[in-house]
């Protein structure tokens, strides 16, 4: 008998629970082994204890069945759905593992590449008994019908919902899951409100809720909302995924690397988690160089970026260029005395230019200049007002104002790919929405330095940014 069919047992929550009782158990029960999948996926010792099995297993294919449910237990459904289908083991809770997988990740059936499966997680729970009595196996098919986009299918379910169910707040959930696909967001939200009126630690509620206050700008609630929803446990690997970038938002790093970091413990190997912690203590670590050194490769390409790209009036544009300041990197290297002693340049438009500047936690005389400002040649006309030459470009155009050129040789295909077709982490998806961007070509319009000033914008997303574009053979404009 090897080691993996020896019983084992730890301590989770004050209990003692064998990890591997599954492993004799011809037939477990769902709620033996939900019981077993949260002790794991909340206590270290549980988890260690199912490691050293699925260690002494070895690769799993001497026990598919076994590192299969290992595997579910772990939340670990690409693996586990390959190694139960390897099994051939049926019955009700075999169903229910795999509808789960196919719900939760990636998998291989049918399809010529690997893909989320909701639609067959539908399948698998509709020929499940439990699926009208037990409400964990509802709330997976309901889960399953929302994510396959079958709102026709979710609306009928919700209309013959189980008596057993109609008093608690997840028919309330679904309800409002049903009027946001109808675009009625607001009753969503009531609907939403509703439940957690019930239930006060409604998971789905709390989630979806603080999303769309997050949507309509109401960050305080949403920030409150995932808070309440993070206390959850095991933890809700998407809620603190959208916690930690809220954080990141307004600046609190050491919080959202937190949120990172207590996904990566309990899911070791979590692709998004690993990206955005490696993001976030990038930011942190540049926020920590900015303050003590104040010059960062960022920062370096920040300076690059012409100033007609800044938010000025025409005045104040029409006063730089005069001065031939051409860049910010020039103008930071001014003096407010220097800007001053420059006609026409008063008090109101020195104090315009350094608060469109500490906006991008930039100012005045943080690098030394050594170019001597150009004299200005002043009309002799006694009428003559700077703001005058507004009318000489449309609107508040200036030269240089504008798109970048798109480089030649990229086909029209490739420029009207939509970027939610490219694969980019929320937190570079969050970036590109202020610049309004929808396709390549919207992209392309932009450089490297413009995209670095962006908000929670830095290198590490902007070298994913590239590194994805580049599968398509498009490279963004450096300077």
């Amino acid at each position: 008998m090897t080691n993996a069919d020896q019983g084992a047992s730890a301590t989770a929550g004050g209990a003692s629970i064998d990890v591997w009782s599954f492993a004799t158990e011809k037939s477990p029960t769902i709620d033996s082994l939900l019981a077993t999948k949260h002790a794991v996926l909340t206590d270290r010792a549980a988890r260690r204890a199912l490691d050293k099995h699925l260690t002494a297993l070895g690769d799993g294919s001497s026990d598919p069945r076994n590192a299969g449910i290992a595997r579910w237990m772990l939340g670990q459904y690409h693996l586990a759905f390959g190694f139960l289908k390897q099994s051939g083991a049926s019955g009700q809770s075999i169903e229910f593992m795999l509808a789960e997988c196919c719900l939760r990740a990636e998998v291989q059936e049918g399809t010529t590449r690997a893909m989320r499966r909701p639609d067959l997680a539908v399948k698998r729970l509709s020929r499940l008994d439990k699926v009208q009595t037990d409400l964990r196996v509802w709330r997976l098919w309901m889960d399953a019908l929302l994510y396959s986009e079958d709102f026709t299918a979710l609306s009928n379910a919700v209309k013959n919902c189980p008596n057993a169910f109609k008093d608690g707040p997840d028919i309330l959930y679904y309800e409002g899951r049903v009027s946001e696909s109808e675009g009625a967001r607001e009753d969503a939200s009531a609907r939403y409100d509703s439940a957690l009126q019930r239930d006060p630690s409604h998971l789905p509620s709390l989630f979806r809720q603080a999303y769309l206050c997050d949507l309509v700008g109401d960050e305080d609630r949403a920030l409150a909302l995932y808070e309440a929803a993070s206390q959850h446990e095991p933890k809700d690997t998407h809620t603190l995924i959208n916690l930690g970038i809220l954080h990141e938002d307004n600046g609190r790093y050491h919080e959202a690397i937190a949120c990172y970091r207590a996904i990566l413990d309990a899911f070791p190997n979590h692709r998004r988690a690993t990206q955005y912690l490696r993001d976030a203590e990038a930011s942190l670590n540049m926020r920590v160089e900015d303050e003590h050194r104040g010059g960062t490769e960022r920062q370096n390409l920040m300076f690059k970026v012409p100033v007609t790209d800044l938010e000025l009036s025409v005045r104040a544009r029409n006063c730089l260029q005069k001065m031939n300041i051409q860049t910010i990197g020039d103008l930071v290297g001014r003096t407010d005395g220097e800007l001053l002693a420059y006609r026409n340049l008063g008090d109101t438009t020195l104090q315009e230019i350094k608060s469109v500047l500490a906006a991008k936690g930039l100012r005045l005389g943080m690098i030394v200049s050594s170019t001597p400002l150009p004299p200005l040649e002043i009309p002799q006309d006694d009428d003559f007002d700077l703001a005058d030459l507004a009318g000489d470009f449309p609107g508040d155009a200036m030269p240089g104002v504008g798109s970048v050129p798109i480089p030649e040789g990229i086909s029209e295909e490739t420029l009207n790919i939509n970027l939610n077709e490219i694969d980019l982490s929320i937190r570079c998806r969050k970036a590109l929405q202020t610049l309004k961007v929808v396709s390549v070509r919207d992209l392309l319009s932009h450089s490297e330095a413009e995209l670095l000033s962006l908000k929670n914008f830095g290198l590490t997303s902007l070298t994913e940014l590239k590194s994805k574009l580049a599968e398509f053979g498009v490279t963004i404009r450096s300077g």
